[in-house]
């Protein structure tokens, strides 16, 4: 009869592993973020509009966009704790709006600097035309005065242009880049690059004035994305239109603004993905220096498009073929807008599916442009954010140290949109064998077990919090030292539980313990 017992309570504990570990795949919902693994956020009095996030090392999220306040848009951001809450420390709130001008302003890109202050750009229009428009803030939200003067500086580029930027990163040295078009005519806008040094002043070392413009062709040129290599070049990605059909656009330049000749040639490189419209939005580097665009092309409804370049600009025909992988999801128009690259290199892309109205949608791809058929069984996951029938677009995305995948965009109500926030799992599944070694230096014996358990390893002022499977803290014990910990059950229930062991205030060992009775 004893063995019997043992032998169900092992069936239990393998039945408990499957759901748990099922209801945490990669591309599931995580239901440690406010409870549901979406947070929705009104800011100002109609539409909010978020365009960029940044997650910070302590891994608070930083969310930038642009908010009606009755008159005309504002710059938003605002910040949330780790489990979806917002963070009262960011200017009592969480929320921090910002009027460039008396007339609209919309930010679209935000980078957040070493030192914890965020760098948060767009464009506002000045009563005659759109111009850059760059604020720092520090990092309680209050604006930066040692940037500019006032925590704000903006750039034109001439009379009567309109320039508009999009995209905003930040060098090594601190200095600011931030990317958009500039039209000089009606009809003809050109790739825009402006420089600033850490104070908020034009890099005058960047083409001698710190801005730099391109012309691809005759008709609109938009910047929508930007990266810097390791060696410093920089590589912007959007679109060029020639009043046929747009095109994936790239363009690479040397660290003072020149263009690469290296890079296919003349610095310019464009790409048909298909024969009507292609637009690319977003983009990414590879560890290898490889360069990743994501965008849509048309053939009939819009689908997601992904391309792989080689250093060199030439196509990389080691991804999916022909260096160009689509993806059809809904039945209707399918628009990416972001790009994740994970540590294993397979490739994260976000945007949004139309059905019977639009959801959020990510894909996942494997490092040969296949789609990853771990990731939701198909590689594809679409999520309704708000009632049956909203608006739900995703505009940014980015990924957490952990792995988890946290998506920003726009949800509509009945009246307007608001800022959509969602976190998802993004695990990989561990075997029954692997349960006390999930890391190494963290293991208990027995396990399972029904009273006690002992944690054998060297201890130094050390924390052990206990987590049950939804992510709840239920146990925390701290300046623990020694060679070993017992940990009594006590009251604790019978369940699955996660076991973190921190040390200088560092998560550096983690274990799964089963108690059964």
């Amino acid at each position: 009869m004893k063995n019997i017992s043992i032998l169900l309570k092992l069936i239990s504990f393998f039945i408990l592993i499957f759901q748990i570990e099922s209801s945490a795949q990669s591309g599931s919902l995580d239901f440690t973020f406010d409870n549901d693994g979406i947070v929705t956020t009104p800011i100002g009095l109609a539409d909010d509009y978020p365009r960029s996030l940044v997650i910070q090392t302590d891994g608070k999220l930083v969310v930038a966009g642009y908010s009606f306040n009755g008159t005309h848009y504002d710059f938003a951001v605002v910040r949330y704790n780790a489990d979806g809450s917002l963070d009262n420390s960011f200017d009592g709130d969480g929320k921090v709006t910002t009027s460039v001008s008396n007339s609209d302003n919309r930010a679209h890109s935000i980078s957040l600097q070493n030192d914890g202050k965020l760098v948060v750009a767009g464009y506002f229009y000045n009563g005659t035309d759109n111009d850059f428009a760059v604020v720092r803030y520090n990092s309680d939200g209050s604006l930066d005065n040692s940037f500019d003067l006032d925590g704000i500086a903006t750039t034109g580029f001439g009379l009567s242009t309109n320039d508009r930027s999009f995209a905003s990163t930040i060098q090594a040295d601190g200095k600011i880049l931030v990317a958009g078009y500039n039209t000089a005519a009606a009809t003809n806008r050109d790739f825009a690059l402006v420089r600033y040094n850490t104070d908020g002043s034009l890099d005058n070392t960047f083409n001698s004035t710190g801005i730099v413009t391109t012309p691809l062709e005759i008709g609109g040129d938009e910047i929508r994305s930007i990266a810097i290599q390791t060696d410093g070049k920089i590589v912007v990605t959007g679109f060029c239109f020639d009043f046929v059909a747009r095109k994936f656009a790239l363009v690479r330049y040397n660290s003072n603004g020149s263009l690469d000749s290296t890079f296919d040639f003349d610095g310019i490189l464009r790409t048909t993905v298909a024969l009507n419209d292609d637009a690319a939005y977003a983009m990414g580097l590879q560890a290898d220096g490889k360069i990743i665009a994501v965008g849509y092309t048309s053939n009939g409804t819009y689908d997601f498009a992904v391309v792989r370049y080689n250093v060199d600009g030439s196509l990389d025909n080691s991804f999916d073929s022909d260096g160009i992988a689509i993806t059809s999801i809904g039945l209707s128009d399918d628009l990416p807008y972001s790009l994740a690259i994970q540590n294993d290199g397979k490739i994260l892309v976000a945007g949004h599916s139309l059905n019977s109205d639009n959801n959020f949608a990510l894909v996942r791809y494997n490092t040969n442009g296949i789609l990853d058929n771990t990731f939701d069984t198909d590689g594809i996951v679409t999520t309704n954010i708000g009632v049956i029938g909203s608006d739900d677009i995703v505009q940014t995305m980015k990924l957490q140290t952990d792995g988890k995948i946290v998506v920003a965009g726009q949800t509509s109500t009945s009246s307007n949109y608001n800022f959509a926030v969602a976190r998802y799992n993004n695990t990989v599944t561990s075997s029954i064998n692997s349960i006390n070694n999930e890391s190494s230096g963290l293991k208990f014996y027995p396990n399972p077990f029904s009273k006690s358990t002992t944690l054998n390893t060297i201890l130094k002022n050390a924390t052990i919090e206990i987590y049950n499977s939804i992510g709840q803290q239920i146990i925390q014990v701290e300046n623990i030292s020694g060679q070993s910990f017992i940990l009594e059950r006590n009251e604790i229930s019978n369940g699955l539980y996660y076991v973190h062991l921190i040390e200088a205030n560092k998560t550096v060992s983690k274990a799964k313990i089963l108690i059964v009775d």
